[in-house]
């Protein structure tokens, strides 16, 4: 009697699951989930990445050093792996692994209880490696380096999550975003893509970069761990050519074969920094610092990627610089465009406003290029300037203040691509003079918390974000939140459009009072 009733209880069991994943297609995602161990199918944990600070005790006696005696004391590039986790239950315990947990359950790189840390987040004293994924063998969603798991009372495995890419996620949740517009979509990106560089501490550079550059991973690395959404802002140096480090020989062509060992360092300078002295004369820029990352480099990582996935990429040209002085010529903006359409041109989007991922899928055109200078008709893959929310102050509580009231309201009534800025805005003075002298402060100091803050917000507000812009995407949650939470919160209820449920909640009882004549 007790087997009979066992084999109808699993019978109707997925005959249920076989209707819901008919209905429902976004159930899919609840059997792709990478945390199936516990009780919710939807991971709570993750892990996150530091970026690379000072952590020395400040003296004054420092700053008057030489560049060679700092660079011997250099401090190497620290980033710490932090684990993160909400919503889990009482008592737990949250460790970290440096292989699958269920190998060895007992063999903990670190571990904390979710009582003793109420604060959700743990920073370890365990560094994250540096991925080299400058080509498409490594393209993968492997896990890498680092688990973290979630244990009950009695040391059992309830969550697990591991550090990882995310290469092909659009296209891997194709089903539900075929249909579904650019402008309606939760997409990842990066706040000033094109300003990245290593920390180094025994430098003068990193105290005087420290407000300048926002990322620590190459464009093309920002891609594999998630974004999709590349902020660039392009200076024009003509006599930029010859600008380089002191340790850097600038190599003419013809002296190539004559100088071997300088010429091998000036190749691997080239390939980590994207600094070629022969043929870049486009620069990233942040406010009036033009840095070592040339558009050239840039350009040419945003192909290898397209060319090794099927992903879609939005690029936003959104500030200009010349000479020291702001402004722009139309002259300048054919150039940079020359130089775009030459590497990317193949892939680039004519410009629709409601344009979908199924669209750009179809058409292989898989790359949007917006710029914020009016140039004239010379090209349909010109998209205008995308829509930026941005609070402009250097105070957390205004910022998710800002963001909390405006950003809902602002991408749906706006026409095009939203971009909601979740960083704060240093602002001159002695607090920033402080910082620059010791060391210790600029954006890699305050993003960590103010992506913890962000992240929150934005996982509340998922339903109505657009694209998001982040610094140090790896101190940053908000890729995960596209399979904990995105994906199952979000339905289809028109071709054309993506709403929230409690839109369709309200959508519903609107019909309902319309059938009823009230």
């Amino acid at each position: 009697m007790l087997r009979g009733f066992n084999t109808i209880f699993w019978l109707t069991h997925c005959f249920m699951w076989s209707q819901k994943l008919l209905l429902n297609p976004l159930a899919i995602v609840e059997l792709s989930s990478p945390s199936v161990y516990g009780k919710s199918r939807y991971s709570r944990i993750s892990l996150t990445v530091l970026p690379g600070i000072s952590r020395k005790k400040f003296r004054f006696h420092e700053i008057l050093k030489t560049a060679r005696e700092r660079s011997t004391n250099a401090e190497q590039d620290e980033r710490f792996v932090e684990m993160r986790w909400f919503n889990i239950e009482p008592n737990s315990t949250i460790a970290l692994y440096g292989h699958p947990p269920e190998y060895n359950i007992t063999n903990m790189l670190e571990r904390v209880s979710s009582t003793d840390q109420s604060s959700g987040y743990y920073i370890t004293n365990i560094t994250m490696p540096r991925l080299q994924c400058d080509t498409p063998f490594v393209l993968n969603n492997n896990c890498i380096y680092f688990w973290i798991a979630v244990l009950d009372t009695k040391m059992r495995i309830m969550e697990v999550d591991c550090f990882r890419g995310f290469p092909f996620w659009m296209y891997e949740a194709r089903e539900f975003l075929s249909n579904v517009e650019i402008r309606r979509a939760f997409i990842p990106g990066t706040h000033n893509s094109g300003t990245y560089d290593y920390y180094d501490g025994g430098t003068v550079h990193a105290r005087v970069t420290q407000y300048v550059e926002c990322q620590d991973e190459s464009v093309f690395n920002q891609l594999f761990y998630g974004a999709r959404y590349i902020e660039l802002r392009a200076s024009f140096s003509p006599k930029r050519r010859q600008a380089r480090p002191a340790n850097i020989v600038c190599i003419d062509q013809e002296n190539d074969n004559a100088n071997g060992s300088n010429n091998v360092l000036n190749d691997m300078y080239r390939e980590e920094r994207g600094l070629d002295c022969r043929t870049a004369t486009f620069w990233s820029v942040h406010g009036s610092f033009v840095t070592t990352s040339s558009f050239d480099q840039i350009a040419r990582d945003i192909r290898r990627f397209l060319e090794a996935t099927k992903e879609i990429v939005l690029i936003d040209l959104h500030k200009f610089k010349i000479s020291g002085k702001w402004w722009w010529t139309t002259d300048l903006h054919l150039e940079l465009w020359r130089l775009l359409s030459s590497e990317l041109g193949e892939f680039m989007a004519p410009f629709k406003e409601d344009v979908t991922f199924g669209e750009l899928w179809e058409s292989n055109k898989r790359l949007i290029v917006s710029t914020a200078h009016p140039v004239p008709d010379v090209s349909p893959c010109i998209w205008p300037s995308f829509l930026h929310i941005w609070a402009n102050t250097d105070r957390l509580s205004q910022l998710e203040l800002f963001l909390d009231a405006r950003l809902c309201a602002e991408v749906q009534n706006s026409k095009r691509i939203t971009v909601a800025k979740g960083q704060l805005t240093p602002r001159l003075g002695l607090k920033m003079l402080r910082n620059t002298l010791r060391n210790r402060g600029g954006v890699r100091s305050f993003t960590p918390g103010t992506n913890r803050v962000m992240d929150r917000l934005y996982r509340n507000k998922l339903a109505c974000a657009n694209v998001v812009a982040v610094d140090y995407l790896l101190s940053s949650d908000v890729v995960r939140m596209l399979f904990t939470q995105y994906l199952r919160n979000r339905i289809v209820s028109k071709p054309d459009r993506i709403v929230s449920k409690p839109e369709v909640l309200k959508l519903k009882s609107s019909e309902r009072k319309r059938k009823n004549g009230l």
